[in-house]
Formats: C-alpha cells, structure tokens, sequence
C-alpha cells in the first residue's frame, strides 16, 4: 500500500461522486412518479362489491386477504347488516368517504356467528366495509355478508 487514493481519476471527486447518487434518486423517483400518474397503485388494492339492501353473499376470506365493500349512503342514513361467519373468525372494519376508520367489529363469538354491522352516515359519500380474518395464519372458512335495510334519516 502506497496511501493513495484508489481512484484518482477525474471522475472520483466527492462532487462527481455527489452528482452520480443524485441522478440515480432522481431517476428513481421520476420512475416511480411515471408509474403513480400512469394510475399503476404500488400496492394492489382489494377488488371492492357494491352494497345494497337486500345484498346477500356467501364468501371465502382466509387470512391475509381482505374483502372490501362499499356504499354509497346521504347524511344520516343507517345500513343495518351482518356478517355472519360460519367457519372463521372475522373482523369487520367501516370508513368513512375520507377512507378514516370509524368502527372495528369482533364480537367474542369465535369462528360461528354474526358480526353486526351498524353504520350511520354523518356524511353524504361513499362508505367502505372491509372483512378480513382475526389472525394472518387462518386457514381458509366461510361468512355471509349481508344487507338488512338502509334506513333513510326520518326512520
């Protein structure tokens, strides 16, 4: 060893070297931009069913996955529902038009049972209702989401 730099040629300056990490993140960053204005979501999201009253759907969750619904309700309107599990334990998670989370449901009734589902609209918009399984492991088991009424404001 001689004590000289290993690279001594003109592109091995801090500021070149600054410079060429710079350009990489740049072109990182303009490449994932490319892909979020191309309306490419990064992370997959859920395929999402549309809810009505009357709505009935047997289903099979196993965890890890999510089920998402949605609806469409006017400011103070309520959506009475159920999901009633018949071979695994869910857990039903509600949102508001904004996507915040306003309800978590997981009665202590295991892998057989109803979750009821009460969602009142402080807003006009749409609504989400996401199932998925208490634990990451489950194997998978069936539920039944269903749609008892919309009750409109005055009821």
């Amino acid at each position: 060893m001689t004590g000289r730099p290993l690279h001594t040629g003109k592109w091995s300056s801090p500021i070149c070297l600054l410079a060429a990490y710079l350009l990489i993140a740049l072109t990182l960053i303009s490449a994932a931009h490319a892909a979020l204005a191309a309306g490419r979501d990064p992370a997959p999201q859920p395929e999402v069913t549309m809810l009505k009253q009357g709505f009935r759907q047997e289903r099979t969750l196993k965890g890890g996955e999510t089920h998402a619904y949605s609806v469409t309700l006017d400011a103070g309107q309520v959506l009475l529902g159920v999901a009633d599990q018949r071979s695994i334990d869910v857990v039903v998670v509600t949102r508001n038009p904004g996507g915040k989370e306003i309800g978590r449901i997981d009665s202590p009734n295991g892998t057989m049972g109803p979750e009821p589902i009460k969602l009142i609209a402080k807003n006009a918009g749409e609504y989400r209702i996401e199932i998925t399984a208490l634990e990451a492991t489950a194997p998978p088991g069936r539920y039944e989401m269903r749609v008892d009424e919309v009750l409109s404001p005055a009821e």
